[in-house]
């Protein structure tokens, strides 16, 4: 193996300075960096693996302070590398809940569990790789999965009990659009590339949204049970890469040629509008803050942060990442915290996870991580950080 990413914690100087993933390997092919093999286990969820972490530290098993409500949490002072470890091959997706984190390998096409503390792998789950998102609601844990035979697919969602790990497969049902590929060029042709999942919950927690290239299944988790399905406007053959609830609105990022972020009614169904028009900006991870009121986006190509006021879908100010020019902004997590602003983005061709603060228009601490990042989460109390890509997971403990 290579040697495990560096972390630091310096400020970078200047301040203000689930991607679709397929799309990216075929025009940008990911830089070298730390590699680590791992051959899946498809037995039951309760496999162990013969990898152990690469590194270790000592760490506190809450964050430093938790604000009460109505209190802003302080600036970030430090992102620490607690530690690293190889994770499979192509580590897409990562979600914390309960003492666990779980990984999404899209090339080995399982999930992985690793327990937090000892970073061990405690779960292999078949039935759920290669997705671009998961979804967590209290220790509840959701992905999507599509299996492809030929020109026929087969889309389930697995709800996983973060405590127990526990799984239950629910089965969607995109039959009445079948196999699809979206259209990059965008001459009206589809391009020989399939569609990966995302996924979104309700605030309450009560209903899933998976998306599929034009289509968002939507499904009743109280019974279990797919209730419709949405089609996206214009009947095009978009590369949707990622959706996100919020204040009953659903916000879908497309990747077909211009790029585009639109809304949705998440109850109807009904198309609300364009956030912006095509060629402008182009979104890709996608995530809500504590409060419900603001959307992020990572623009994909701008190297920069975007805000959506939720109430009137009206963009805010851009934040830049630490080192623009030469990459491409991937995905982003939103502060768990109460009250919190900061965000967590992560940049591919820099190999970096810059911390945010939206209040101020700043990068607070920046982090070099050593491998192409695909996605990143934040634990439910806000102390953690957890990035993962190219086969390894990096944590990091949020000072404040």
């Amino acid at each position: 193996l290579s040697a495990s990413p560096t972390a630091t914690g310096t400020t970078p100087a200047g301040g203000d300075t689930d991607l679709y993933l397929p799309l990216i390997q075929k025009q940008y092919p990911p830089q070298a960096g730390p590699t680590a093999t791992a051959t899946p286990t498809p037995a039951s969820p309760t496999a162990t693996p013969t990898q152990t972490p690469t590194a270790s530290a000592t760490f506190s098993a809450s964050p430093t302070l938790t604000p009460t409500p109505g209190e802003t949490p302080p600036p970030i002072t430090a992102l620490n590398l607690v530690a690293t470890r190889p994770v499979g091959n192509s580590a897409e997706a990562v979600v914390a809940a309960a003492g666990h984190i779980f990984v999404s390998d899209r090339l080995d096409r399982v999930l992985r569990a690793f327990e937090f503390g000892t970073w061990n792998q405690v779960m292999t789950w078949p039935e759920s790789g290669g997705n671009e998102g998961g979804a967590v609601f209290g220790n509840m844990v959701y992905f999507p999965h599509t299996y492809v035979a030929g020109e026929t697919q087969t889309t389930i969602l697995t709800r996983i009990n973060a405590t127990t790990l526990q799984t239950t497969v629910i089965p969607l049902d995109f039959s009445s659009v079948n196999y699809m590929r979206c259209d990059i060029d965008g001459d009206g042709t589809p391009d020989d590339l399939s569609v990966n999942n995302d996924m979104t919950l309700s605030s309450d927690g009560q209903t899933a949204y998976v998306l599929w290239g034009s289509w968002v299944a939507v499904v009743d988790l109280t019974t279990g049970t797919q209730t419709t399905l949405f089609t996206l406007p214009g009947g095009g053959l978009y590369c949707s890469d990622e959706i996100q609830y919020a204040g009953g609105k659903l916000y879908i990022s497309l990747f077909e040629a211009g790029g585009r972020l639109i809304t949705l009614d998440a109850s109807t169904g009904a198309y609300l509008g364009n956030i912006f028009p095509p060629g402008s900006l182009q979104a890709a991870g996608l995530d809500v803050s504590p409060d419900g009121s603001t959307v992020y986006f990572n623009d994909f190509y701008n190297f920069r942060v975007g805000r959506i006021n939720v109430a009137g879908d009206t963009l805010g100010t851009f934040v830049n990442h630490a080192f623009p020019g030469g990459t491409v902004s991937f995905d982003l997590a939103a502060d768990t915290r109460p009250n919190s602003s900061s965000v967590f983005a992560v940049a591919l061709w820099t190999h970096t996870l810059d911390a945010m603060n939206m209040s101020t228009n700043s990068v607070e601490r920046s982090a070099s991580l050593g491998f192409d990042p695909r996605a990143v989460d934040v634990s439910p109390d806000g102390g953690y950080v957890y990035v993962s890509g190219d086969g390894w997971l990096a944590v990091f403990e949020v000072v404040r």
